[in-house]
């Protein structure tokens, strides 16, 4: 890393002499001492934002590694109940949002809503114990990005993290994706999912 640091350092250098040509001997203007760090900064690799929100620490501990392994510049952030989730959520944006569907103090699927409310840009994976249709189902309808049961092996965690950070959704087989016209699960949602 520090090896890159220096080369993004040359890269912006060069871009600088390349754009202006002072006099032999001339110092650095500082117009163009600011170019440089402008550029310098867009050099840097921007930090990959994901959000643990999990009471269980060991479950996140797990997590925050088998995500270390895979991305590299990565910025943890912790939650164990909805009300520090939703702190966080509102303190700043988060690429991915990894949310567990039962929280000590509110319904994670409730917490799901908030975040689609407050952060439409972040992409929520919910994990659960459970690996039913219809917890998978209401995931869908509430905006989720991806389900997945926490019983799963590592590798199928791990695709279900590299989907979701692609762009793309997660979900079993057994639920509808968008387009196809087969009945999906039936999904109760309280009154207040479905404001």
């Amino acid at each position: 890393q520090q090896f890159r640091g220096h080369e993004s350092a040359l890269i912006c250098r060069i871009r600088l002499r390349s754009s202006f040509k002072p006099r032999t001997g001339a110092l650095v203007s500082e117009p163009a001492e600011g170019m440089f760090r402008v550029c310098l900064a867009m050099q840097q690799p921007q930090k990959l934002s994901i959000l643990i929100v999990d009471a269980d620490l060991l479950a996140r501990e797990g997590v925050k590694r088998i995500l270390s392994e895979e991305y590299r510049n990565i910025q943890f952030g912790e939650a164990g109940t909805a009300e520090e989730a939703l702190a966080r959520i509102k303190a700043q944006p988060w690429r991915l949002v990894i949310l567990h569907a039962y929280l000590p103090d509110k319904d994670g699927f409730m917490v799901l809503r908030e975040i689609r409310a407050h952060r439409p840009e972040s992409a929520v994976l919910v994990l659960s114990m459970e690996a039913d249709t219809e917890h998978a189902a209401r995931s869908l309808q509430l905006g989720a990005a991806g389900y997945i049961s926490k019983n799963r092996s590592r590798v199928d965690l791990l695709k279900a993290f590299r989907s979701v950070l692609d762009g793309k959704k997660h979900f079993s087989k057994s639920i509808r994706p968008a387009g196809d016209p087969s009945p999906a699960p039936q999904v109760n949602l309280s009154a207040q999912e479905r404001k």
